[in-house]
């Protein structure tokens, strides 16, 4: 797809978050293109976001919220083949009959292709985007056929980071000891340790890894060297760090300090 054809597409989800409906006619003659095209686009964004096609037309249910799907979809696109290619090496640490907290964020996703490798294994998220994938993708039969259980912790939901979150989340982690908490995180830093943009995400998270007795991060290269406004973990309190980041003389030594596994 050209960037021409992108951004004529973000721009009539723009066009659908602000007015609630968009006519192939105006679109038409509003971005000058043919309305074969926009029927096009319109039967992309359809499909992709789930709105509905009406007689000459899009439209979105009331009080739903587009661009917060788009910028998950994008988020779940930047870095595809790495956050798989981490998700792999993860795998490698998971062992029959472990139960894992699995964080949210798009990354933690890729585990699901994987999980017909390993048996018995018990997954435990507040992970919104991991519940679609598992669902949606057909999940079920392999985590049957391979004696996984995927435990989902009700909440809050908080649609923009796609995962649940509050008071009632929060108790519900008290009741599991994790042999492994896997997450994610927004920003990792050599001094500060691993920080994310999002109160909500930090609670979560700081939440699990409480419970958890092995914590490992899983963190592509655009994480590093940058930080953000909540401290989740020091580097005292990291097992595994799983990563496509070079690892310099300054990670060796903080990895050697504090016992720490860097698997690139």
């Amino acid at each position: 797809m050209t960037s021409k054809v992108d951004k004529r597409r973000i721009e009539i989800l723009h066009i659908l978050e602000t007015e609630g409906s968009a006519g192939v006619s105006e679109m038409a003659a509003l971005f000058k293109v043919t309305p074969e095209t926009i029927r096009n686009d319109f039967d992309n964004l359809s499909e992709t976001y789930q709105l509905e096609r009406v007689h000459g037309g899009l439209k979105k249910e009331s009080g739903r919220r587009i661009m917060e799907t788009y910028h998950y979809h994008q988020r779940q696109g930047v870095q595809q083949q790495v956050k798989r290619e981490l998700c792999f090496q993860a795998m490698k640490h998971i062992e029959p009959g472990d139960c894992l907290y699995v964080d949210t964020g798009s990354t933690l996703t890729w585990l699901l292709p994987f999980m017909n490798r390993k048996k018995d294994v018990t997954i435990v998220t507040p992970s919104i985007a991991l519940l679609s994938k598992y669902v949606m993708e057909g999940y079920e039969s392999v985590f049957k056929n391979h004696q996984h259980r995927l435990i989902f912790l009700g909440g809050e939901v908080n649609s923009e980071i796609l995962t649940t979150q509050g008071t009632l989340m929060t108790n519900c982690i008290k009741d599991f000891y994790f042999s492994k908490a896997l997450f994610s995180v927004d920003a990792v830093d050599k001094k500060a340790g691993c920080m994310n943009v999002d109160i909500e995400a930090f609670n979560v998270t700081k939440s699990a890894l409480r419970q958890g007795k092995k914590a490992i991060l899983i963190a592509d290269s655009t994480k590093f060297n940058q930080t953000a406004t909540y401290r989740i973990a020091g580097w005292h309190e990291i097992d595994v760090i799983i990563t496509d980041q070079q690892q310099d003389e300054e990670w060796e030594a903080i990895c050697y300090q504090h016992c720490i596994e860097w698997v690139r």
